[in-house]
C-alpha cells in the first residue's frame, strides 16, 4: 500500500502547528558500532590475557572479565540506548535533538515496532526524513499500528522512543490525525516464536554474549592444548594462539554485526478479514485459511512477589493447521470470566496488536452462527 492510499486514512492538519516540546529517550548516533566496538575490545583484552598470563592464572583472569563484562553490559546497554532526548515542534520545523531537524510537510512512512528480545510488537514507528539527508526512526510505546497505514517494514529498533501520549502528539504535529475507514481493512498480527530458535525466536539476539562465552572458553581450551603438546614457551604455539585471537575475534565481531542488522522475520502471519483467518508462513504464503474457532484460556504463574497472576490466552483453530496459541503476557488484560488453564501461550503477542485481535474475532463470531462446534469467545 502506497503512501497515497493511507492518505485516505489521515488527514493533513492546515493550521499553523503552535510550538510544543515532547519528552523521550534516544539510541547514541552509531550504537551498533559502540556495540561491536566494545565487543572487540572485551574480545582483546581477553586475547591479551590468554596469551601473556602463565596457564595456571588463565582461569582466575577470564573468571574476572567475564564477571566485569556482565556487570558492565545494563548499565552501558541504558547509556547507549536509553538517553534523554527532546523533541520539540516550532514554525513548521521538527528538532530531533541530535539527529536534526525536519521539515513538517515532508511525507512520513509508517510501519510496527517489535520487542528487540520476544519479536511481539511493542507500538508504532516513524521514519521522519531529515534536512541533513538521515533518515530517524522515531518510536511509540503501546500504540497499534493500523494495517491500511504501514508504509514501512517492521523494525526492531529505533533511534528515538516517546510514551504513547507523547508521540500522539508528535502524530498530530506532523498532520497524521486518523480518520476511521468507511470500510474497515484485514487485521494483521505477527506471530513470532517464544522458543528461541531460527530468525523469529530471540536466539539470534543472545549470540552475542553467547560467542563472549565462547571466545573466552575456546580460547583457553586451545591455549592449554598447545601448550601441552609443543610445550611451554614454544614458538609455534604462540604463532598458532596469535592466529587463533585473531580468528575469534574477527568471529565475534561478525555476528555481532549480523545480529543487530538483520531484520525481524516472524514465524506466522495472523490474517483476518471478512469472516476468514488465513495463516501465513515467513515468506508470505498461505499455509492454511478459513473460517476459524477459537476459545479463551488463561496461562497461570507466581510472580517476584508470590501472587498468582493469569495471563489471557486464545487458542485458534483454522482448517489443515495444527492448534495456535496465542497469548499476551499481562495480566492486567486478563480474561474476567473463568476459563480453563494452559501452559504458557507459543506464540505471545504485543500489547498494541492483542486488542484488534480479540476485536477481530468477536467481529467473526458475531457474524457468523455459532453452530455446533462452534467455540468462538
Amino acid at each position: 500500500m502506497d503512501s497515497r492510499q493511507a492518505v485516505g486514512h489521515c488527514r493533513r492538519v492546515t493550521d499553523d502547528h503552535p510550538a510544543s516540546t515532547m519528552r523521550g529517550t534516544a539510541r547514541v548516533r552509531g550504537a551498533r558500532w559502540w556495540v561491536v566496538g566494545l565487543s572487540a575490545v572485551y574480545g582483546g583484552v581477553a586475547a591479551a590475557l590468554l596469551l601473556t598470563l602463565p596457564t595456571r592464572d588463565v582461569k582466575w583472569a577470564m573468571t574476572g572479565l567475564v564477571s566485569l563484562a556482565l556487570a558492565a553490559y545494563l548499565p552501558l546497554t541504558r547509556w547507549i540506548t536509553m538517553r534523554p532526548a527532546v523533541i520539540t515542534v516550532d514554525r513548521g520545523l521538527l528538532g530531533l535533538g541530535r539527529f536534526g531537524s525536519a521539515r513538517l510537510d515532508r511525507p512520513v512512512a509508517r510501519g510496527a515496532w517489535y520487542d528487540r528480545l520476544s519479536g511481539v510488537g511493542v507500538g508504532t514507528y516513524l521514519l521522519v526524513p531529515t534536512d541533513s539527508g538521515r533518515v530517524v526512526r522515531v518510536g511509540g510505546r503501546g500504540l497499534s499500528t493500523p494495517t491500511d497505514l504501514c508504509t514501512a517494514k517492521g523494525t526492531r529498533a529505533v533511534d528515538l522512543t516517546l510514551p504513547a501520549a507523547e508521540f500522539g502528539r508528535l502524530l498530530a504535529a506532523l498532520g497524521m490525525v486518523e480518520v476511521a475507514p468507511t470500510r474497515p481493512g484485514p487485521v494483521r498480527v505477527a506471530l513470532f516464536g517464544r522458543i528461541n530458535h531460527g530468525r523469529s525466536g530471540c536466539l539470534r539476539l543472545g549470540l552475542p554474549i553467547l560467542v563472549l562465552y565462547g571466545v573466552a572458553l575456546a580460547m583457553g581450551g586451545t591455549m592449554f592444548l598447545l601448550d601441552r603438546w609443543l610445550g611451554p614457551g614454544s614458538n609455534t604455539g604462540e604463532i598458532v594462539g596469535f592466529g587463533l585471537a585473531a580468528f575469534l575475534l574477527i568471529a565475534l565481531v561478525a555476528t555481532i554485526w549480523i545480529t543487530q542488522r538483520r531484520r525481524p522475520t516472524p514465524a506466522l502471519t495472523l490474517e483476518l478479514h471478512e469472516g476468514r483467518c488465513t495463516v501465513r508462513n515467513r515468506h508470505g504464503r498461505s499455509v492454511a485459511a478459513g473460517h476459524p474457532t477459537w476459545r479463551k484460556l488463561r496461562y497461570q504463574y507466581r510472580d517476584l512477589s508470590g501472587n498468582t497472576r493469569n495471563c489471557p490466552v486464545l487458542e485458534l483453530i483454522v482448517a489443515s493447521h495444527q492448534p495456535l496459541t496465542v497469548g499476551l503476557l499481562a495480566p492486567e488484560y486478563a480474561w474476567r470470566a473463568k476459563v480453563p488453564e494452559t501452559a504458557m501461550p507459543r506464540y505471545p503477542v504485543g500489547a498494541p496488536d492483542w486488542p484488534s485481535l480479540v476485536a477481530a474475532l468477536d467481529d467473526i463470531r458475531a457474524d457468523r452462527y455459532a453452530g455446533p462446534g462452534q467455540t468462538g469467545g
